[in-house]
């Protein structure tokens, strides 16, 4: 098994960017190297910025129904 460790170099970090350590199954980090041909960087953020989106939606779909289930109850009638 290759150690991309050693044949990539890490990216200069931008303000914006965080250096973080992460444990990752050995399986799936396999996967990563072979589909993404070793660029487990921008594997790890895309995963993490859909990941974010999902929850967001999730959010908002709970608000919404939340807000639904709030005017149900409104005994008035009268939209809050």
């Amino acid at each position: 098994m290759p150690n991309h460790s050693q044949s990539t170099r890490p990216q200069p970090l931008s303000l914006s960017q965080q250096t973080i350590a992460l444990t990752i199954d050995a399986a799936l980090l396999t996967r990563v190297e072979r589909l993404g041909r070793g660029d487990r960087q921008q594997a790890i953020t895309a995963a993490l910025q859909l990941w974010c989106e999902q929850q967001e939606q999730k959010q908002h779909h709970n608000h919404a129904q939340q807000r639904q289930a709030k005017q149900e109850r409104d005994e008035t009638g009268w939209l809050i």
